[in-house]
């Protein structure tokens, strides 16, 4: 456990672009867009991504998202402070928010502020959120009416009876996730070959 090296912002956006120039040597010399699909806690270096894109972004897809409505308390509650009461709520507790190097992240090194989607990305960028109705982390409901107010260009996923990260579990979410990205990466190549957007 190294506490003196943690993921920063550019060390995120340095490995993505390093992981594109690798992909685009091994494409010989073709670079493609690519998909920014991310889920919970990996949402912030989405963000990272897509606020510094090392190449075109096709599209991107926020699963559970905590970087929506940070301002809110529920996400650090419920992740750091809250009572664990069901088995999901223990196994985040005793392995995600107990645990040595994610309780001094969350609690030293971690700046909500920091870590937050700007709504006018989704202005540009074909985005979707996918909210599980039961989050016990994300306060689905309320990034649900945020995102369809202040991102009316974002599509909205609504996983219902589904909790935190449940999803990985069923075929039928991600199957939507897969056509939903599918369906992005051939609009943004079609409206590149037609308009030279």
């Amino acid at each position: 456990l190294n506490l003196d090296r943690w993921p920063s912002r550019q060390a995120v956006t340095h490995t993505a672009r390093e992981a594109m120039d690798r992909l685009q040597s091994a494409r010989h010399g073709v670079r493609r867009s690519c998909v920014v699909v991310s889920h919970s806690l990996g949402t912030a270096p989405g963000v990272w991504v897509l606020e510094d894109p090392p190449t075109a972004i096709a599209a991107a897809v926020f699963m559970d998202p905590i970087v929506v409505m940070l301002e809110m308390p529920d996400v650090a509650h419920s992740f750091l402070y809250r009572t664990p009461r069901s088995v999901f709520e223990w196994l985040c507790f005793l392995w995600c928010s107990t645990e040595t190097g994610m309780a001094f992240f969350f609690r030293r090194r971690f700046f909500w502020h920091h870590n937050r989607l700007d709504p006018k990305i989704t202005e540009r960028i074909p985005t979707l959120f996918c909210l599980s109705e039961n989050d016990q982390i994300v306060p689905s409901h309320i990034v649900r009416a945020f995102a369809s107010e202040a991102m009316p260009k974002a599509e909205i996923k609504w996983w219902k009876g589904l909790g935190h990260t449940y999803f990985m579990g069923s075929w039928s979410c991600q199957s939507e996730v897969v056509q939903w990205v599918s369906k992005a990466v051939h609009l943004t190549q079609n409206c590149k070959n037609q308009m030279g957007c």
